[in-house]
């Protein structure tokens, strides 16, 4: 049997599931891979002074400095010399 109810829903539920998973991850700003990155990278944000910068991670400018140089060493003595 058909009921008003029914069609409430059915209307609620007609959007694309991309559609439904964007609004989603509008309303909840911490999630997302912009978020998601930015925590990897970034330390962890001072719920005392939410208006500061967040500092690198030192295992993550560690570890780019050494990826560079790392380059830097393999473009000097393959690609240069």
């Amino acid at each position: 049997m058909w009921r008003a109810e029914d069609q409430e829903v059915r209307e609620e539920t007609d959007l694309p599931p991309s559609r439904g998973l964007a609004d989603y991850l509008e309303a909840r700003r911490e999630c997302g891979l912009g978020r998601m990155l930015a925590n990897l990278v970034l330390e962890p944000p001072d719920p005392f002074k939410p208006k500061d910068r967040r500092k690198a991670k030192k295992g993550f400018v560690i570890t780019l400095l050494t990826l560079v140089a790392l380059t830097a060493w393999f473009s000097w003595f393959n690609l240069i010399r």
